[in-house]
């Protein structure tokens, strides 16, 4: 069994320096299978996750073995872990942008989905459903203060984008801008 709090810490010394080499306040970095332990649990069990933190803000997504994503705010006191539902498989992506955290992740559906809150513990009520049809790990990234970009592989190995303006998701809906191209994955 590993300490999620010892491994934040870790996680969160490492992208400070990370942070300072790009000139940038916040940063993710996955955790998981991949990371240095090859089977990592823990009383819920962590299949993939996500450390991000800014100046602001320190938190920690996973998807647990129950298919249903975990976040740890660690700005204060390391609380109990809050049961984000959900049914997925793969890694969420994290991001905190104007004081908002969205957590992103593909479900079993290859959908992607979105949960957001702004303060770290109180959520939206429902993960909301972006459309498409995805595999992997969605690419989130702050192009501008408050808009986030989204880019993820569908399952026809072409690029697709959509991004967050501050008020409202471009496209619309559930669609997707389609750059195309083969990825090869």
């Amino acid at each position: 069994m590993i300490n999620l709090q010892t491994e934040a810490t870790d996680i969160r010394t490492q992208h400070h320096r990370l942070a300072l080499q790009w000139g940038r306040t916040c940063a993710a970095r996955p955790y998981g299978r991949s990371d240095r332990h090859p089977h990592p649990t823990s009383s819920f069990g962590v299949a993939m996750g996500t450390a991000a933190w800014c100046d602001s803000f320190e938190g920690v997504a996973v998807t647990g073995l129950d298919g249903h994503i975990h976040f740890f705010n660690t700005t204060e006191e390391w609380p109990d872990n809050q049961d984000l539902g959900g049914d997925f498989d793969l890694s969420p992506a994290i991001i905190w942008s104007q004081e908002r955290l969205n957590i992103m992740v593909i479900g079993r559906d290859g959908h992607l989905y979105n949960k957001w809150s702004y303060d770290g513990t109180t959520w939206s009520d429902s993960w909301q459903n972006l459309g498409g049809t995805f595999r992997g790990v969605p690419s989130i990234e702050e192009s501008v203060p408050g808009q986030i970009e989204i880019y993820v592989v569908g399952t026809d190995n072409a690029v697709y984008h959509k991004k967050w303006d501050g008020t409202a998701w471009i496209p619309s809906g559930t669609d997707w801008d389609n750059f195309g191209g083969n990825t090869g994955l």
